[in-house]
């Protein structure tokens, strides 16, 4: 089987199963579906839980490296990376909660 005919398939039976948004939201991408509050990316699923974890992880990293680099310059780009990563994470998340918003 080629893979355009099992991707064919693939598609025939969701939709079969009726899961035609779920295939089609999972796999298609990155987004954000505001009616279970889950980012997809690039094909991973990533829940609520998820990006409040990360959240935590990196707001900790952040807390630490920015100590740390007041002690130390070298680590000032560790400190500067989580906070990339942590407020990056925060305007996703915020950008998603605030189309939720809009569409409610």
């Amino acid at each position: 089987m080629q893979f355009k005919d099992r991707e064919e398939l693939i598609r025939k039976l969701a939709d079969q199963a009726g899961m035609t948004d779920q295939y089609n939201t999972k796999y298609a991408g990155s987004r954000y579906d505001s009616n279970t509050g889950t980012f997809y990316c690039e094909g991973i699923v990533v829940t609520h839980n998820s990006v409040v974890e990360a959240q935590n992880y990196y707001k900790h990293q952040m807390e630490h490296y920015k100590a740390v680099a007041a002690k130390d310059k070298s680590m000032t780009n560790q400190y500067i990376f989580a906070a990339v990563a942590y407020n990056a994470i925060t305007m996703m998340a915020d950008d998603g909660r605030s189309k939720v918003m809009k569409e409610n």
